[in-house]
């Protein structure tokens, strides 16, 4: 599937940013509709996990990338402190980001992670991500766009439990804006 964007339901597609050929949309899900565009099956723990996230304070928001009219990647963001307990409700917390497999190695996955940073309408202090240690594609464009390691957990359970730890499968990695 190439997620191409003939014309976006302005009533669920919100343009943030826009260049000559990229652009930043922004997602506000629904109970029924988590994610406008999955470029990979939704697992079950996943959709109960983002119904939770749904729910709780401040819910989340998708952004996606366009380039050329095509849907490219997208970015989840929470608010902090909830499921990664170092973070607080004034930080965010990104992820999972994907890039559809067609497009990887064009450098898109910075330019999602850029520009949700720069351009979401959710406020925040700091940002975090998490990415298995196995990821070094993801690792590298976290640490291109400023984040800096400063943790590392491991995810546990059915609904994915984020349990801090030395020595987790996961890195935790930190932004601050303006630094």
């Amino acid at each position: 599937m190439s997620g191409k964007v003939n014309s976006i339901d302005e009533k669920k597609l919100s343009l943030l940013w826009r260049d000559e050929n990229k652009s930043l949309y922004e997602y506000s899900p629904t109970p029924f509709s988590l994610l406008y565009h999955d470029f990979e099956k939704m697992t079950f723990p996943r959709r109960i996990r983002l119904l939770m996230e749904y729910f709780a304070k401040g819910s989340y928001k998708v952004y996606y990338l366009s380039v050329d009219g095509n849907l490219v990647a997208h970015c989840v963001v929470a608010y902090g402190n909830r499921r990664l307990k170092r973070s607080s409700e004034n930080d965010i917390v990104l992820g999972p980001y994907y890039v559809a497999p067609h497009f990887r190695g064009k450098g898109y996955a910075k330019d999602i992670i850029r520009l949700t940073l720069s351009n979401t309408t959710m406020s925040y202090r700091y940002a975090y991500d998490y990415i298995n240690k196995s990821n070094i594609p993801s690792a590298k464009a976290t640490l291109a766009c400023g984040f800096e390691k400063c943790g590392e957990l491991d995810i546990e359970g059915f609904l994915h439990n984020l349990v801090e730890r030395e020595g987790g499968e996961y890195d935790i990695f930190r932004f601050t804006p303006d630094k």
